[in-house]
Order: structure tokens, then C-alpha cells, then sequence
């Protein structure tokens, strides 16, 4: 619930942190992105929330198409800073196609919002330009299922 609340801009980066205390985490993300000329710049501050230091920062600037890639970019050396170690490694995947990030973001936040509908047509969008996105049929599924 604390990363729909922080994902949907609802709550400031101080009451994040505090959700984060009350959820036992260790560490806050905060992050925000830059599209310009087809380039996508991600941006990410650790905070450690026992302490509300930032603990630290990170970039990175790829094509647009590359965002899979430049977000596991950015966890790998976030991980490696921290000295953490991820559970699971994704599996290797073909990227999706920025306008089909664009619309599974969409529904995402349609889905936050509890407009089902709109969700899962913009669910729908995705697919349609990238049959093979995963995440977006599971999200489409689970909508129409009703959960």
C-alpha cells in the first residue's frame, strides 16, 4: 500500500519514510524521470530510514526503448553500494517498446486510481504493441478476474 501511496505522488517523501519505519524497511527509494528527445533519464535517492539520511544518488540517461535495462542499471549499482543482495535476478527478456511502457504506466495508475476500466484498456494498449509483456497480461487478467 506505502508504494501505491508514494507512486501516486499522495504522500510526501517525509510521511514515505515514515510508512517505511512503520513497514520494518531499511531503505526509502525516491525517484523521478526525465523523457527528452527519446532519451529517458532516471533519477534515484536512497534514504536510509532509520535516520532519514540520504544514503545516495544515482542516474542514468539511455534511449527511451532502454528502460528495462537502465532500471536494472540502477539496482545493480544501488544493490552493490549497500552491500545487498537481490533475491532473485530477473530473468533475460526482450525489451518492450516505450509506447508500451508508456500505456502499462498508464494503467498502472488507472489501477491505483480504482478505475478498473481505464486500466485495463490501457493494459490492452500495451499488448497490443508487445503481445510478449508479461506484466501487463497479468495485470489484465487479474483486473478482469475481478481481484
Amino acid at each position: 500500500m506505502g508504494q501505491g501511496l508514494a507512486l501516486s505522488g499522495m504522500v510526501k517523501a517525509a510521511t514515505a519514510i515514515q510508512v517505511g519505519r512503520l513497514l520494518g524497511a531499511h531503505y526509502m527509494l525516491f525517484g523521478s524521470y526525465t523523457d527528452v528527445m527519446s532519451c529517458l533519464r532516471i533519477d534515484v535517492r536512497v534514504v536510509e530510514v532509520e535516520t532519514g539520511r540520504l544514503r545516495q544518488a544515482k542516474e542514468v540517461t539511455r534511449p527511451r526503448e532502454d528502460v528495462f535495462e537502465s532500471v536494472a542499471g540502477l539496482a545493480e549499482m544501488i544493490f552493490a553500494d549497500l552491500e545487498l543482495t537481490p533475491a532473485d535476478r530477473l530473468p533475460e527478456r526482450e525489451p518492450a517498446p516505450a509506447p508500451a511502457v508508456i500505456f502499462f504506466s498508464k494503467g498502472i495508475g488507472f489501477e491505483d486510481r480504482g478505475d478498473a476500466e481505464q486500466a485495463k484498456a490501457m493494459f490492452r494498449r500495451a499488448l497490443e504493441i508487445f503481445p510478449d509483456y508479461q506484466e501487463a497480461r497479468e495485470r489484465l487478467a487479474k483486473l478482469e478476474a475481478g481481484a
